[in-house]
């Protein structure tokens, strides 16, 4: 439901953060105008820039219409991200990109497979296709001895925790990952954010846009986002200055709101 009202009162509450997310956003590809890719790393981080700004730009859009709580779920989202690019250009950051990239031909074995068993894709691949398919996931499956089920749905073979954990983030996981995974996997503890009984024998239900979680969405993604864009800029040897200023103007908004994003 779009309520046109509650939009105009929360851009205009939030007005400085919104302004500096549109910002993000509209000029987050400047510096990529004509850019060769010249590498495997380069096309790695870069693929992760474009997601995180859509997503971004989607909890931007969820939370001007007053659905901050929602947003929070894509947050979740952006968080992985960030410990995936993270620990991608971390320690052996060569083997790593290698393995994120020939991942691809497993997930899309898998998924050409799934189509072909429901009857669900809308052109049966030719035998051509197939065939080279399942060349290429055969030599994949072979160098990374891939073998149990688990094997093939997780490309690092390391849950998000184990990433967190391996970049020393255990705290950054519980404190985000772990509160927001509530939202996502519809635990009991997010049951009072749609369902109020606070009136004994009366339960309202808390349906439609409303003015809550705004700001605590808003600048927690921008503390996941502006990593990402300065592993990008560091991995195409930009200049980090307007990542600088980006983190001063955070910390701006951050001292106003209360330090939300920490």
């Amino acid at each position: 439901m779009i309520d046109e009202e509650v939009k105009e009162q929360v851009y205009n509450k939030y007005k400085d953060i919104f302004d500096f997310v549109y910002h993000l956003i509209e000029t987050g590809f400047d510096n990529f105008k004509d850019q060769p890719l010249t590498n495997l790393p380069e096309a790695v981080t870069l693929f992760h820039h474009v997601k995180a700004t859509n997503l971004i730009d989607s909890i931007s859009i969820l939370c001007v219409f007053g659905y901050g709580r929602e947003a929070l779920i894509q947050v979740r989202t952006l968080f992985n991200l960030f410990i995936n690019i993270k620990w991608l250009t971390d320690e052996e950051h060569e083997s790593r990109m290698t393995k994120f990239a020939e991942f691809e031909v497993v997930n899309r074995k898998y998924k050409l497979d799934a189509f072909n068993k429901f009857g669900l894709s809308p052109q049966q691949p030719n035998k051509i296709t197939d065939w080279i398919h399942q060349s290429e996931f055969d030599r994949v499956k072979k160098k990374y001895s891939l073998e149990k089920p688990k094997d093939f749905y997780n490309w690092s073979g390391k849950s998000i925790l184990g990433m967190a954990k391996d970049l020393k983030l255990e705290g950054n996981y519980d404190l985000v990952y772990g509160q927001l995974s509530e939202l996502e996997h519809t635990s009991p503890a997010s049951v009072r954010s749609y369902l109020d009984d606070s009136e004994e024998g009366v339960i309202q239900l808390r349906i439609g846009p409303k003015d809550e979680d705004i700001e605590l969405s808003l600048l927690t993604c921008l503390q996941y986002y502006l990593p990402v864009k300065k592993i990008v800029y560091g991995t195409f040897d930009f200049s980090l200055e307007v990542i600088e200023k980006n983190y001063e103007q955070l910390h701006s908004l951050d001292a106003k709101y209360g330090n939300l994003s920490k």
